[in-house]
């Protein structure tokens, strides 16, 4: 009876919805589920509502639980909570809270019952990252809904091994963007060893073609680039920078991505991809953000990336690890020292391997003789 209106509007489902906000003036506004948007928070927070909060001082609400995402403004501004379950903070412009059901008078009665019949029938679930979301409004990412199987301690190295200089090659995948980034990551692999080692990456939004060529020739001034991999899907764009340039553009193949991102994971797993852990740091950062897209807590089926979290440095990885050929390295034949100990040994390896050789050959003809003359 006061007069207040309240509206409801979707403004997730792409970055233009959040225009229609544009020009009006709130008193309240109550983003729900915050941790969990598509959108760019930081915009439609600081872009379009705040400017229309200023007339009648009005407030902005994020609310929500912690969830797998851990990037955007909500976390951004919770993460000083993590390992709080309550409290008040305040962040930048913000106030913080943060509560459990046990500080509902009337739900935390069967709150504790829940926590105890979980303690009794259930105790490992206390130990996974659902249960610290859900129950403890912890940040922790489910591992086990990562798209990539990156491991910092084991997936990031310093310094290239010392080999021939003349055996390394350059690869550089690209992924094209717009409001998301265009990305770019560079990578070798040496014809001796059975390693892609990821030297470094860069993302960008906005992007226009003399600026993606621009990059694109830095690195060619830095590297031999053997092959420039580039997303096709702005297939005209690319062809006008290749007519233009004559940079030797080849199109990623996208097809089947669910499974060469598994068979990518087994390089990781196995540790024949290294990234540079200062370089190519935010491609690691990507990698151990970017889950699977779930229904409830179940992955869907069939598994694609979150709309919400970018991916496009790990795209750029990929198109490049497709067109990469570590796995194809022989070892480097060792040469011996001409009077070494290991030149006798493998002179001796040989009289004694063209000997078995004669002894088949008589034994097959029928033939007998002994083993080595003189040796009574």
């Amino acid at each position: 009876g006061n007069g207040s209106i309240i509206a409801l509007t979707g403004i997730d489902a792409t970055q233009d919805e959040m225009n229609k906000l544009l020009g009006r003036k709130y008193r309240l506004v109550i983003i729900d589920e915050a941790s969990l948007y598509t959108i760019d928070l930081n915009k439609l927070v600081y872009g379009i509502l705040k400017p229309a909060m200023s007339d009648q001082g009005g407030t902005i609400v994020l609310s929500g639980t912690s969830s797998n995402f851990t990037r955007g403004l909500f976390y951004e501004v919770t993460k000083l909570l993590q390992g709080e379950t309550k409290g008040v903070f305040r962040v930048a412009d913000w106030n913080v809270h943060a509560w459990t059901t046990h500080d509902n008078p009337y739900n935390a009665k069967s709150w504790q019952k829940e926590l105890d019949e979980i303690d009794l029938d259930r105790p490992q679930f206390k130990l996974t990252p659902l249960y610290m979301q859900w129950y403890l409004n912890q940040w922790v990412v489910d591992t086990e809904k990562l798209c990539y199987k990156f491991n910092a301690e084991k997936n990031f190295f310093t310094e290239l091994p010392s080999l021939d200089p003349a055996g390394w090659t350059y690869v550089l995948g690209v992924d094209l963007g717009w409001e998301d980034d265009s990305a770019f990551v560079l990578s070798c692999f040496h014809e001796h060893l059975d390693k892609l080692f990821v030297l470094e990456c860069y993302a960008k939004k906005h992007m226009e073609l003399p600026d993606v060529e621009a990059k694109i020739f830095e690195y060619m001034g830095r590297y031999a680039l053997s092959r420039v991999i580039i997303d096709g899907s702005a297939k005209q764009a690319i062809e006008t920078m290749r007519t233009r340039t004559k940079i030797p553009f080849e199109f990623a193949d996208k097809l089947g991505k669910e499974t060469f991102i598994g068979l990518l994971n087994s390089d990781l797993i196995q540790e024949k991809i290294k990234l540079h852990y200062i370089d190519a740091k935010a491609l690691g950062d990507e990698m151990l953000q970017l889950v699977w897209e779930t229904e409830g807590d179940q992955i869907k089926i069939p598994r694609k990336e979150h709309p919400s979290l970018p991916n496009h440095r790990c795209d750029a990885m990929l198109y490049n690890w497709r067109m990469s050929f570590h796995y194809h390295a022989e070892p480097k034949t060792k040469v011996i020292a001409t009077g070494s100990k290991e030149w006798y040994e493998k002179q001796a390896e040989d009289i004694w391997e063209k000997e078995r050789e004669r002894l088949e050959q008589l034994e097959g003809s029928g033939n007998q003789s002994w083993p080595m003359e003189g040796t009574w």
